[in-house]
């Protein structure tokens, strides 16, 4: 019985972690918080940075040969669901604008 219980566990923590991206979590996550508050919407929804919630964060692929800064989509919400954003890029945590010149990638941390 101790065994498949393991093997779940063990299962669970490879596909459940979630892939190192190489970026400090922390600051992403701050960095997208207050690029959220920009937003039109959350600023007349009344908003707090606290209501932002980080569904996912996604490697970007670009496009083209130009040799740039890692960049990353990065999917919000806030809590209520009620305004979000699924594609904001983000480049060495500031929001970059150029989302035409990339592709998401599957590679992701979920949250």
């Amino acid at each position: 019985m101790k065994k498949p219980l393991m093997l779940v566990f063990l299962l669970l923590m490879l596909f459940g972690c979630g892939k190192d991206l190489d970026f400090d979590q922390e600051k992403m996550e701050a960095a997208v918080r207050e690029e959220a508050m920009t937003f039109n919407k959350v600023k007349e929804g009344g908003y707090k940075a606290e209501d932002i919630e980080i569904v996912s964060i996604c490697k970007a692929e670009r496009n083209t040969s130009k040799d740039v800064p890692q960049h990353y989509f990065v999917h919000w919400q806030t809590k209520d669901g009620k305004v979000k954003d699924e594609n904001t890029l983000m480049k060495e945590y500031e929001q970059d604008g150029a989302d035409d010149f990339y592709t998401k990638t599957n590679e992701c941390v979920e949250y």
